[in-house]
């Protein structure tokens, strides 16, 4: 999909519902997050208008969907890049952790879009490729959190529709760790008081009108900042620690809408008429 194409869609959608609705990791909220299952309910849902999932690749080459960095194999954590497919399905089937081409095949001849986070460095190229020999490329957009992935995807198509996420996610899963959410907490504050002057340079050295901002960040001067530079702002939810269940998800999913967010990534798409 192009950036006009995307453009397009968006005014389009929002001229009909008000906002764009994406499913984060699929409606990971009725289902494992990045699965098979979340992914088809999205498929399944009226609300969604496009389906998130992220990519990384294993030890061995091979292209997977899944969210975390790392993995929980039985009381260890490791890096997934670190660890083969054989070594992945000991502990995860392939309808819980899918291999790329087996969840993009899902969008043949489907109306949602997908929007692919890329997770890992220099694989852009090999994703892209497998969307257009799968015929699904016109369904995608690509997301990215780190400059250099953004740039690998600019360089094999710059006129991609890209989504440059912030702030970036570095860790082992440790937003995810009950002991860290203190320090959450302060990051988001830091955070949240910066942005404003931040937004231009990210707008800038992106390159792209497409920004998706953790929700905790947005404030309607925030997102003015975005469509005065002619961007659209992406609001997503994510769900730490159980922090953004359904009720406080529907909160948030409102407070995005009143900024003026032109699309919402949500685990509970499900309830955005809600809003």
């Amino acid at each position: 999909m192009t950036k006009n194409e995307f453009e397009d869609f968006i005014k389009q959608t929002k001229a009909k519902k008000g906002v764009v609705c994406f499913a984060h990791r699929g409606v990971s909220s009725l289902a494992p997050g990045c699965s098979i299952k979340a992914i088809s309910l999205g498929f399944e849902t009226p609300e969604v208008d496009g389906i998130e999932f992220d990519v990384q690749k294993t030890s061995d080459g091979k292209l997977v969907v899944h969210h975390n960095f790392a993995l929980r194999l039985g009381e260890q954590e490791a890096w997934l890049r670190d660890l083969s497919l054989s070594q992945i399905r000991k502990h995860f089937p392939p309808s819980q952790l899918p291999e790329l081409e087996d969840v993009l095949i899902l969008f043949k001849n489907k109306d949602k879009i997908a929007d692919v986070e890329i997770k890992g460095f220099g694989i852009a190229k090999e994703i892209m490729d497998l969307s257009k020999n799968l015929g699904v490329y016109k369904s995608c957009v690509f997301t990215s959190i780190y400059d250099s992935i953004n740039e690998e995807i600019k360089e094999y198509d710059p006129n991609a529709a890209r989504i440059f996420g912030y702030p970036h996610d570095r860790g082992k899963n440790l937003a995810m760790k009950k002991w860290a959410q203190p320090l959450v907490k302060l990051a988001v504050v830091y955070l949240r008081y910066s942005l404003p002057h931040k937004l231009p340079l990210i707008l800038k050295s992106s390159g792209t009108p497409f920004i998706s901002l953790y929700h905790k960040l947005i404030t309607k001067d925030a997102v003015s900042l975005i469509h005065k530079d002619g961007g659209y702002c992406i609001g997503a939810t994510i769900n730490l620690q159980n922090d953004t269940l359904n009720r406080e998800s529907l909160n948030s999913m409102k407070h995005m809408k009143d900024c003026g967010v032109d699309v919402i990534k949500t685990d509970y798409p499900q309830l955005i008429s809600g809003i």
